[in-house]
């Protein structure tokens, strides 16, 4: 796993090394230990969806979710606690992958 601190100070970290068995288990701890008015830059090598759904089981709109590049080789997601989401509603993260699913 690589981390990096951007120049606005907002850590970044690269998950794409890390096995994918616990890789959910080290994002939720890294997440859950953001304080309030922190913010967290996740990069993975797909589509974040089942990390969306977890965020929001646990967070719901403590922690916004704010997708900053979206595919196809590369997806980077800034969350941050303490700051009022837009984007997130509880569920919706499964308005995008029931049509995936074949569920309408």
């Amino acid at each position: 796993m690589t981390e990096n601190t951007c120049s606005n100070g907002i850590r970044s970290i690269d998950v794409r090394e890390v096995d994918g068995s616990v890789r959910h288990t080290v994002l939720k701890q890294l997440i859950g230990n953001l304080s309030d008015g922190e913010a967290l830059e996740i990069v993975v090598d797909h589509a974040p969806r089942r990390l969306r759904g977890l965020v929001g089981t646990l967070h719901g709109g403590a922690v916004a979710w704010n997708e900053l590049e979206s595919g196809p080789k590369l997806w980077r997601v800034l969350l941050s606690r303490g700051v009022q989401s837009t984007e997130f509603r509880p569920g919706q993260w499964m308005d995008n992958i029931e049509p995936i699913l074949g569920y309408h």
